[in-house]
């Protein structure tokens, strides 16, 4: 009797142990998903953003194509996490483009006078703002830029917030 007690207990106890252990594994899986789904950047869901094709020519009310012979445009939203974080680039942009005579227009889905407000708020100070919906431009993310040239027919683009080695790319082709 006593053996078949000891062997139920060892049973009972391997089984716990395989129990805890399958637990153990099935959390540390969850973990790691969690970790890789929210806090590793994705490079699948960026590359399958599509910033706006070469040759797309595109319109912004009030911007004059022609005044300039290219033009950045960006396209933001003050909701943007990337948006916000990209604003000290955004700042050099702004002080190389204004320094080449380059100008720069910001379009926004907020009202222009909150997309104004969002801007100063990260310090950049840029005359065009303007409202309109960003697929508009087709422009499925944000942050995107485009350098348009004097016909309104885009040239360049990126999307979502750039590395230091493409920041200084945009910033040659001013």
């Amino acid at each position: 009797m006593a053996s078949l007690a000891q062997n139920r207990n060892s049973f009972k106890r391997r089984l716990e142990i395989g129990l805890n252990s399958l637990l153990l594994v099935a959390c540390s899986v969850l973990v790691l998903g969690v970790v890789y789904t929210y806090l590793v950047p994705s490079r699948n869901f960026q590359s399958r953003l599509a910033a706006p094709p070469k040759g797309v020519k595109i319109k912004i009310s009030g911007v004059e194509w022609s005044d300039s012979q290219r033009t950045v445009v960006l396209a933001l939203s003050s909701y943007c996490h990337f948006c916000t974080a990209s604003a000290g680039f955004y700042k050099r942009l702004q002080e190389v483009a204004r320094t080449r005579g380059v100008p720069i227009v910001a379009v926004l889905p907020q009202p222009t006078d909150e997309a104004r407000s969002y801007l100063e708020n990260l310090g950049i100070s840029i005359a065009v703002v303007r409202h309109a919906p960003l697929d508009s431009l087709s422009v499925s993310a944000t942050p995107t830029l485009m350098m348009v040239n004097s016909e309104g027919v885009v040239t360049d683009s990126w999307i979502g917030q750039l590395s230091p080695k493409i920041e200084k790319e945009v910033i040659s082709k001013l």
